[in-house]
């Protein structure tokens, strides 16, 4: 699970890479970030994820497994982690 901001739109293929472009590695996904200028990664509930939805699409489908929680950026990625346990808690 992750959760973001978007500043503007951006072909995910200059993120990700495909088609012709390079690849990009996880440092310069992480610069992406930080610059501010495309998206900013936050912690699951604080950005602009419909969860709703979401948890409300897993319920639908009967999904009862496991959630992981990606964080890679941040001053404090365990503060944050702990954020989003306690997030996803709310749609038990």
């Amino acid at each position: 699970m992750k959760d973001g901001i978007r500043y503007r739109e951006v072909d995910p293929r200059e993120v990700y890479g495909a088609l012709g472009y390079e690849p990009m590695d996880h440092g310069k996904i992480a610069q992406m970030v930080t610059s501010g200028e495309i998206f900013k990664e936050v912690p699951p509930g604080e950005g602009q994820v419909a969860f709703d939805a979401y948890f409300a699409a897993l319920q639908e489908i009967g999904y009862a497994g496991y959630l992981t929680i990606e964080r890679e950026v941040g001053q404090q990625p365990e503060i944050d982690i702990h954020k989003a346990v306690e997030f996803i808690r709310r749609y038990k």
